[in-house]
């Protein structure tokens, strides 16, 4: 489904995926964060050389958000580091540096989340009306052709035989009226 414009879901619980366990076979539901904003994220790692590295942005990435002010969230793999912060951030990339002057060849993973260039300014936390939108109900919508309307029922489906269809007449009529319930089935989509 492509949508370009305004798509909607009034309850973000009813907005979810599925994923099938490897070990069970059964589907189970992921559910997808939502934020006051929209944002775009990216994911890596990282490895230090002498308490230090300079990570460069997926030029991809880079090129659909907007890089004078994006956030990097760092996890350290070392147990022995005295912590990680960012130095310096730039339209290409930013640096890592580990606290206290640290010479750590640590490795660590990083999280870019920034805001998407886009001609649409959303506002945050903006106030959405929920449109009246009647859904119908079973009864409401639109019968499946009968089976006699099918042009090849009609052809050579003479009375006689609807009569027998009609009484339970089985043999070449009871096979003829199936061929015509799945041919009309075929017709409005329902097989």
């Amino acid at each position: 489904m492509v949508v370009d414009g305004n798509f909607t879901v009034i309850d973000p619980t009813k907005k979810h995926g599925a994923i099938k366990s490897s070990a069970t076979g059964q589907y189970h539901t992921l559910y997808s964060v939502e934020s006051p904003e929209p944002w775009l994220e990216d994911f890596g790692t990282g490895t230090l050389v002498n308490g230090k590295v300079e990570i460069m942005l997926d030029p991809t990435f880079a090129d659909v958000i907007h890089t004078e002010d994006y956030h990097v969230f760092l996890t350290s793999h070392d147990p022995q580091s005295r912590g990680l912060a960012v130095g310096t951030r730039h339209a290409n990339g930013f640096a890592v540096q580990e606290h206290a002057g640290g010479t750590s060849g640590g490795t660590f993973r990083y999280r870019v989340v920034a805001r998407p260039k886009s001609d649409n300014k959303a506002a945050r936390l903006a106030t959405f009306t929920v449109p009246n939108i009647t859904i119908p109900t079973i009864a409401d919508l639109p019968k499946p052709p009968s089976p006699l309307s099918h042009p090849k029922c009609r052809r050579s489906h003479s009375a006689t035989e609807h009569a027998h269809h009609q009484t339970g007449q089985t043999g070449n009529d009871a096979r003829f009226s199936v061929r015509c319930v799945k041919l009309s089935a075929r017709q409005s989509g329902v097989v």
